[in-house]
């Protein structure tokens, strides 16, 4: 299931790119954005892991600058009258239209915004932080992005107030104008377009090209996939497959972009709950942990948030969920199969 997540993010990242660059440059079709984005990401990723974080490096302080110049001239814009006029609860929490299920709903969609966090995890053995790096670099990054993420949505939605937009794909670049006039427009749609398709895409493709590595290591995939390039030591076969995976993908749901991510947040999802089971499994069941609110009932606790989560998701999410779960299960009983032990295995 954490495979439907991250085989398709890198396509879905391209199609947010490509939709962000449609109002600049509106000549320019999808498809040869699509095709610059997955070329740029695959040769960087195929040169090595430290060249992919250098890059990464440049586009993040690119982003925050953008980022804050957002935080500081949208409060300005909203204490100045735009919108709610100033700060209000409202975004948060509003009696008047809450609804349980709808922030459920809401929440299998809004995932999308916090997922690749757990992308780190794929960079384990190439990490020189130590054993707990990856673990502390993953909940950081994951509590940051998610004060940013509110931070930004929160001045957003009061600037709004009001507002009428031309299309859903384009309304935090409407607000952005509001606040701040078409430079600051323009510098959102730059923003996220290359966080989009470069930054975010290549990291998602370099952790998506691991795990294939890993599973083929492994003897669950094709031992093709595991193939290391001699100069670069990088897994090549995988992360060129991904690639094209990537682009047919993205070419596919050009138009689309809702279901693919409804597929990549049902995916992401359902991973996150059989993980919760996984740390019970190990913690409790295999080591006899005693520590019982850490390893029993905060992951408990997870489990049943992303089990409502998850009931309340759109039904066609479900339905190619649980198809690419049986293709899943079929995979794995047709290997084990091809793989029975036969009396010479045991000598």
């Amino acid at each position: 299931m954490i495979l439907l997540d991250y085989i398709l993010v890198p396509a879905l990242l391209y199609i947010f790119s490509a939709v962000a660059l449609r109002p600049l440059l509106p000549g320019v079709p999808d498809s040869i954005w699509l095709l610059g984005f997955v070329g740029f990401n695959a040769v960087v990723n195929l040169i090595g892991i430290q060249l992919t974080a250098r890059v990464n490096l440049y586009m993040l302080a690119f982003e925050l600058v953008t980022l804050l110049l957002f935080i500081v001239i949208g409060l300005i814009a909203l204490y100045g009258g735009l919108g709610a006029g100033a700060l209000t609860w409202k975004p948060v929490y509003d009696p008047a239209v809450f609804s349980l299920a709808t922030v459920g709903g809401a929440t299998s969609i809004a995932v999308l915004s916090f997922l690749g966090f757990d992308g780190i995890s794929t960079l384990a053995e190439e990490s020189l932080g130590g054993r707990n790096a990856v673990g502390r670099a993953t909940l950081l990054a994951l509590l940051l992005v998610g004060l940013l993420f509110v931070l930004q949505t929160w001045i957003a939605a009061d600037l709004a107030r009001g507002m009428v937009f031309s299309s859903a794909d384009t309304a935090f670049y409407e607000i952005a104008q509001r606040a701040g006039g078409t430079g600051l427009r323009v510098l959102s749609l730059a923003a996220i377009a290359l966080a989009s398709g470069i930054a975010n895409a290549m990291a998602a493709q370099g952790a998506v090209s691991r795990i294939l590595f890993a599973m083929a290591r492994d003897g669950k995939l094709p031992a093709v996939l595991g193939k290391i390039h001699p100069r670069y030591q990088t897994p090549y076969v995988s992360t060129l497959a991904v690639a094209g995976i990537s682009l047919i993908v993205g070419l596919f749901f050009d138009n689309r972009i809702d279901d693919l991510t409804r597929i990549v947040n049902f995916g992401a999802l359902t991973g996150f709950l059989l993980l919760h089971l996984a740390v019970i499994n190990h913690h409790v069941i295999r080591e006899r942990s005693r520590d019982w609110l850490r390893h029993l009932v905060m992951p408990l606790g997870g489990f049943l948030v992303i089990t409502y989560v998850l009931y309340e998701m759109d039904g066609a999410a479900k339905i190619m969920g649980a198809v690419w779960i049986g293709a899943g299960i079929l995979y794995f009983v047709v290997l084990a199969f091809l793989k029975k032990p036969t009396a010479l295995d045991f000598r």
